[in-house]
């Protein structure tokens, strides 16, 4: 039986402005939330009351390309008119062109200037000197560094004498992980075992004996949201196996809910 986290968009089939495909996987995530109480969840009136400031930030957005598009075709109908080029008559006149480019211009204006920064230019159409928030790494439970490699910490394991086996698997993801095997559905969670997972790499936690576990894990590079997958039944039969998948960036899928759980749950 697989566990599997899924965090693929499918390519937009036009190009639409960046702050809704921003806020578009969050609206896609909360039609399929399953959380739990400390678990991060959809805040569907947040989402609700969004939706008006989105539309409005929407159209100064598209203002932004299209003020400066007709200010050019205005510029460029003059010319034509004033030279009497050959189907200058078939053109926009330069008064309505004008005028578009101011109708247009208001809105982008109120867009530039009233829209929130963002540090990443490429989600931006305006500079910013708003600096990017660094977070502390994970200290390391067992008090000595991290380790280099895959492997359990230097810390007490339990759940021994069984035949079932769980995979974390972190190949798809470049960030390291300090991955806790649990009791399903704690709320505080000691870590049954405990082990370091390398980017790019899987571990799997064998020899458990029969229960309900569920895996949690925190990345250690920016411990600000990590996973925890749904619980884990293991009835005992030999060769019983569960695979769990680690992204960077845990999602809820609509077969095997993994959700994003806050530091402070973990």
């Amino acid at each position: 039986m697989v566990v599997p986290i899924m965090n693929e968009h499918a390519a937009l089939p036009c190009r639409v402005p960046a702050t809704i495909a921003r806020l578009l996987p969050a609206l896609l995530l909360a039609t399929e939330a399953r959380a739990q109480s400390d678990m991060i969840g959809p805040d569907w009136l947040k989402l609700l009351l969004a939706l008006p400031k989105l539309v409005i930030y929407a159209i100064g957005e598209f203002a932004l390309f299209l003020a400066p598009l007709f200010a050019v075709l205005a510029l460029v109908s003059w010319l034509a008119f004033r030279r009497r080029e050959q189907g200058a008559d078939r053109m926009p006149r330069t008064a309505v062109l004008v005028v578009l480019t101011l109708i247009t211009a208001i809105p982008g204006f109120l867009y530039w200037t009233m829209a929130p920064q963002t540090p990443d230019p490429a989600r931006s159409y305006r500079s910013t000197t708003t600096p990017d928030v660094k977070m502390q790494p994970l200290v390391p439970p067992a008090g000595k560094a991290w380790p280099k490699e895959t492997g359990y910490l230097d810390l007490p394991q339990g759940a021994h004498g069984g035949r079932g086996s769980i995979v974390v698997s972190g190949n798809a993801s470049f960030r390291r992980h300090y991955v806790k095997l649990c009791v399903a559905k704690q709320a505080a969670c000691p870590g049954l075992r405990h082990a370091f997972l390398q980017k790019y790499s899987q571990f799997e936690f064998r020899d458990l004996p029969p229960g309900d576990y569920e895996v949690r894990y925190m990345p250690i590079d920016r411990p600000k949201v990590g996973g925890r997958s749904q619980p884990i039944t293991l009835a005992g039969y030999a060769g019983e196996s569960f695979v769990v998948t680690i992204t960077d960036s845990p999602v809820v899928d609509s077969k095997y809910p993994v959700v994003g759980i806050r530091i402070e749950d973990f």
